[in-house]
C-alpha cells in the first residue's frame, strides 16, 4: 500500500523549510522591536501641533504678502509703458505669487481678464489703463 512505502526526507522541502522558518522569525524580531521603539516615544514631548492662532497668523501674512504683490505690480504697470513687458509681469507675479484660498476665484478671473484684454484690438495705452483698472478691482476685493 502507499502508506507503507519507505518514505525518504527530500532535501529541497527541509532546505526551504529551514528558509521559510527564517524569514518568519526574522520577521518576528523586526516587528518586535519596531513595536518596542514605538512604545519608548515620549509622549509628553512637544510637537509640531499649530495652533489657532498660529494659523491665522500663517493666513494674515500670506493676505498681507499678497496685496503688496498686487500693490507692487500695479506700480509697475504704471511706470511702464511697454505692454510687453507689462504682461511678463502680470505673469510672473500671477503664477509665483501665493494666492489667500478666499481669493483664488477672483485672482483666476483677473488674471483671466488681463489675457481678454491682451487679445483685444485696443491702443497700447488703452489696454496698460484696463489692465490698470483690472488690478484695482482686485485691490479692492483684497481689501474687503
Amino acid at each position: 500500500m502507499f502508506w507503507q512505502k519507505n518514505n525518504k526526507i527530500n532535501l529541497v522541502f527541509v532546505v526551504f523549510g529551514i528558509v521559510a522558518l527564517g524569514i518568519i522569525l526574522a520577521t518576528a524580531i523586526l516587528l518586535i522591536k519596531l513595536s518596542i521603539k514605538i512604545k519608548q516615544v515620549d509622549l509628553n514631548k512637544p510637537t509640531n501641533m499649530v495652533g489657532v492662532e498660529d494659523v491665522y497668523q500663517r493666513v494674515f501674512q500670506i493676505k498681507a504678502n499678497y496685496q503688496k504683490g498686487i500693490e507692487d505690480l500695479l506700480i509697475s504697470t504704471t511706470s511702464t509703458t511697454d505692454n510687453n513687458t507689462i504682461y511678463e509681469n502680470v505673469d510672473k507675479v500671477f503664477f509665483a505669487i501665493r494666492v489667500p484660498q478666499e481669493l483664488r476665484e477672483i485672482h483666476l478671473n483677473t488674471l483671466m481678464n488681463i489675457y481678454k484684454i491682451k487679445e483685444t484690438k485696443l491702443s497700447d495705452l488703452e489696454k496698460r489703463e484696463k489692465v490698470m483698472d483690472e488690478l484695482n478691482k482686485l485691490l479692492v476685493e483684497i481689501k474687503k
